[in-house]
């Protein structure tokens, strides 16, 4: 009855009118301080519920089995949520403002969320606003796309939980996330969620640096004094090679060493300089995973022990990312160190029958264990094929990787000696290169009935393997005046006091079928 005599007095007053309707509108609309008593005759069914009154707190989280699902600093919460069921979750906290804590029916979100309202209306008859109300997350990207997430779980204490499912909100995005009663449309405020696989870091994520590998020449030299004179005679010459970094170039051949040199002594004199190219310089031969990527050490906190757990932390990434796809782990490393001698540092000491030396060699970089299939027991190197398989390694490593890799291969060149003015057989030292599979494919061969033949992928893994270095390959299997044969083994079949000085960390439970001892970055 209030509203219509207001209604007729307006009539009176025409130039009044459309303030007073407003005032009608006002009237006929159930708010929050009237809802007990009532204060309105029902025929609107305005938004009662308040809006804009729950706020989400900051220092939400998402976690997936232990591990962070989200950008965020979430490592030691979702430690202590431990298994999720393989869902991811996403928990948040709120605050209520006072139109929801300070009202009888409704007092915490859990109310706000799914109670029906009642009110008395001017008939002394109770009414209800809403029939079965309920609260979504309602989740929108940079395009405008909506993702509705129903039924988050609300708990007495003003907390909610929310399931980001799988296949539905999408990794490396973010979003704009808010939670909603779908009968009102009243709203939380909003907060941004950037899912990720189970990093704390999206830089976790970015391509491995990558360094290019150089390789060069030296050459050491057998010679003799004559007594008299004190005139040195060269009698042989072998070449040796070897590799370094562009960041970490070789040192110098220290002066006075007359039995080898590693630059153009016709062109700069016998004495060496760092300003001197190194002779026979090939640069970018091969590929490798730069150690200046910090992700090639162990700095990350473990946060079930406190500490770091004694593991490299890409294989920390990768753990995670294989477990935040619902799998165990990682079961093995993948990538270990190349440490290959950058300077014939035995043989500028006299040793030429290690020339390499045999203690402490640089590390080039970080190489990949070469895979192999159970099936068909065939080695590979991952491509973008193997990334979009079914297989969540592979899948993990598309993230961390990104590039198509290929294999590594280690050549011992064939036993060579120089017979002497006098008569006596030098035999040369051991000499061995590394080459990449996208050059070996082209130049490699099997003898058989005394033909040089490519192999195929049915032979490569049951014939041993050789191909001629300095590499031709306009004519791959004739042998050049300049060129040596080198034959393709694996590392464990070298004595480890060779290769040139070299160690190495390989996985040896099962040598590749085609004997290449690592994959790195696909160098061309």
């Amino acid at each position: 009855m209030t509203s219509l005599k207001l209604f007729i007095i307006c009539l009176l007053s025409m130039p009044l009118f459309f303030g007073c309707m407003t005032e009608v509108m006002k009237t006929n609309r159930p708010v929050l301080d009237d809802i007990s008593s009532g204060g309105g005759d029902g025929e609107d069914e305005e938004v009662v519920r308040p809006d804009k009154a729950v706020f989400i707190k900051s220092g939400f989280c998402a976690c997936k089995n232990g591990v962070t699902a989200i950008l965020g600093n979430c490592a030691s919460f979702c430690a202590t949520k431990g298994n999720t069921g393989n869902k991811t979750l996403l928990y948040l906290e709120t605050t209520l403002g006072p139109e929801i804590l300070l009202n009888s029916q409704l007092g915490n979100l859990d109310n706000w969320c799914k109670k029906v309202i009642e009110y008395t209306d001017d008939e002394g008859e109770t009414q209800t606003v809403g029939t079965n109300p309920s609260c979504k997350a309602i989740l929108r990207d940079s395009d405008g796309n909506e993702i509705i997430l129903d039924s988050p779980t609300v708990s007495s204490n003003n907390k909610l939980t929310i399931d980001l499912i799988d296949g539905v909100v999408g990794f490396n995005k973010t979003y704009v996330l808010s939670i909603v009663e779908t009968e009102s449309g009243a709203s939380s405020d909003s907060i941004q969620i950037r899912r990720i696989t189970g990093l704390d870091s999206v830089s976790d994520l970015s391509p491995l640096k990558i360094d290019p590998a150089n390789g060069y020449t030296c050459i050491s030299r057998g010679y003799s004094v004559d007594e008299d004179s004190g005139t040195i005679f060269y009698e042989s010459a072998f070449k040796l090679h070897y590799y370094f970094i562009d960041w970490d170039a070789p040192p110098i051949i220290p002066q006075g060493t007359i039995n080898i040199f590693c630059h153009d002594i016709a062109a700069f004199g016998a004495n060496d300089s760092s300003l001197y190219p190194r002779l026979e310089l090939n640069p970018g031969i091969f590929s490798v995973w730069s150690m200046n990527d910090a992700r090639f050490y162990d700095s990350k906190i473990d946060p079930t022990i406190g500490t770091v757990n004694g593991k490299l932390d890409i294989h920390d990434i990768i753990d995670a990312l294989i477990k935040s796809d619902g799998g165990v782990g990682l079961s093995n490393d993948i990538f270990f160190k190349l440490e290959w001698p950058n300077f014939p540092q035995g043989a500028a000491t006299g040793d030429s029958q290690n020339p390499g030396g045999t203690s402490n060699p640089p590390t080039l970089g970080y190489v990949m264990s070469p895979w192999i299939n159970s099936t068909t027991n065939i080695s590979y190197c991952p491509t973008s094929t193997h990334y979009y398989g079914t297989n969540l390694t592979l899948q993990a490593l598309r993230d961390v990787v990104g590039i198509d890799t290929e294999g590594l291969y280690l050549g011992i060149k064939e036993s060579e000696s120089q017979t002497l003015s006098d008569g006596t057989v030098v035999v040369g030292p051991d000499d061995y290169v590394i080459i990449r599979e996208g050059l070996l494919r082209s130049i490699w061969f099997y003898v058989q009935a005394g033909q040089a033949i490519a192999p195929t992928p049915l032979t490569e893994g049951s014939k041993t393997l050789h191909f001629y270095w300095p590499p031709n390959i306009n004519a791959p299997y004739i042998k050049n005046s300049d060129q040596r044969l080198y034959t393709i083994r694996h590392p464990s079949q070298i004595s480890s006091t060779s290769l040139n000085g070299g160690t190495s960390q390989v996985n040896i439970t099962q040598i590749p079928h085609d004997k290449k001892f690592a994959c790195g970055p696909k160098a061309d």
